[in-house]
């Protein structure tokens, strides 16, 4: 069936978050088109926008997500890349995705997987919270004293960035351009048809973070000087950098939209003293915040071989668009879908992907917004703050602020 553009949604805008503020309702509407969409054309719908595969229910998003044989991660970028007019940058960007945590699939993935786990076991994420809660209450102090700042930019960009540095074992001082990279790699999957100057940003972002990271392989990283000499892990050296960049994006780009929407739901006045002070009651206020808003909107595979798994004839080499954000707003899964609850019980998300490619930076984004919930919780005064401006990122592949002004007020 043809549709309209079928994934890229803003941000949501239930009216028990927010009436005051002038945030686009887009998100919320797109949901229930999907949701049409879906209902009358079966598990998958063909896209003449996107030139792709949407599928927008909980059940068939699960079943894609899950089976790589036929939904493979592999050679995505050959055929995102495909229209593009040739030039070294595209051979370029094809070498670097090639290989890697994300673009493998089983058995090789398990390699990589299993590589990662060595270098960020969970036990290590667990030593690292403590830090990562100081961190971010020295940075809430300071943004609290200011008259005027970007919350956005002085807490949620600055928290991944320290974070994601102090894992990784990186100098803080150099995350701004690697964030800057980052940036232009992670546009060449918020646009469905990247442009060619896109295109040529993003290969030179790789390059030049190629060199960054091989530079210091065997110096200050300390994801390069694991001990794999009693494993059976074998990544070359440049697997290692390519799996260490892997790493830092995942513990970047996603999780600084996700902190930001939980500073918005604080400020609105969302966060409870329960899930302020309950273990239980945070987890839940997180996994709705992940569920409503669903931070990276959609997940993209390549069909493998020809395939009826989801009803409609899908060709080897078609892309396929799994609408997260529609999955985790699906009726048939989630009572009252279009309601923004935090006391949830049933929440089966998928905004962490499922599979074998479930998102490498979960564990480190439920302690960073835990964090910032615990941060602001116990330091926030409504009552002395208010929301200056705000503005909502809105692009193909991620949902958060791009930046929230606040005021102290003057009494």
């Amino acid at each position: 069936m043809k549709s309209q553009r079928a994934v890229g949604h803003g941000p949501p805008h239930p009216s028990a978050i927010d009436d005051s503020l002038d945030v686009s309702l887009r998100s919320v509407a797109r949901v229930r088109s999907l949701r049409r969409l879906q209902a009358q054309s079966g598990q998958a719908f063909w896209s003449t926008d996107l030139n792709a595969w949407v599928v927008a229910k909980y059940g068939p998003a699960i079943a894609v997500l899950r089976n790589p044989s036929t939904f493979t991660s592999a050679r995505r970028f050959e055929t995102l890349l495909a229209k593009a007019k040739y030039d070294p940058a595209v051979a370029r960007l094809l070498s670097h995705y090639g290989a890697g945590l994300v673009q493998a699939d089983p058995p090789d993935h398990t390699r990589w997987r299993s590589a990662a786990n060595h270098y960020y076991p969970q036990a290590y994420m667990r030593e690292v919270e403590p830090t990562v809660n100081e961190i971010c209450a020295r940075f809430c102090e300071d943004l609290l004293t200011k008259d005027q700042a970007d919350w956005n930019a002085e807490l949620a960009d600055k928290l991944a960035g320290a974070v994601i540095s102090l894992v990784v074992g990186i100098d803080v001082t150099d995350c701004a351009r690697l964030v800057k990279w980052i940036g232009w790699i992670a546009q060449l999957v918020s646009e469905p048809l990247p442009s060619d100057s896109t295109v040529r940003e993003a290969a030179k972002a790789v390059t030049e973070m190629e060199a960054y990271f091989g530079a210091r392989s065997k110096t200050d990283l300390r994801l390069l000087h694991a001990d794999l000499s009693t494993s059976v892990i074998t990544l070359a050296p440049r697997e290692l950098v390519v799996l260490h960049m892997g790493v830092f994006a995942a513990g970047y780009t996603a999780i600084r939209h996700f902190l930001s929407i939980v500073i918005f739901l604080a400020v609105r006045g969302l966060v409870s003293d329960a899930v302020v002070f309950e273990d239980a009651a945070r987890r839940r206020f997180i996994d709705e915040a992940l569920r409503y808003f669903s931070p990276v909107q959609v997940a993209w595979r390549r069909v493998a071989a020809d395939t009826r798994m989801l009803g409609p004839l899908m060709h080897q080499g078609d892309l396929v668009y799994v609408s997260l954000a529609s999955a985790n707003h699906d009726p048939d899964v989630f009572a009252d879908p279009d309601r923004f609850c935090p006391e949830r019980v049933h929440n089966p998300q998928i905004a962490f992907g499922r599979g074998p490619h479930t998102c490498l930076g979960a564990a480190l984004a439920r302690i960073e917004a835990g964090a910032i919930i615990a941060s602001l919780g116990r330091r926030l005064d409504l009552s002395a703050h208010r929301v200056a401006s705000i503005e909502w990122l809105n692009t193909f592949h991620y949902v958060g602020l791009a930046r929230l002004n606040m005021e102290r007020v003057t009494r």
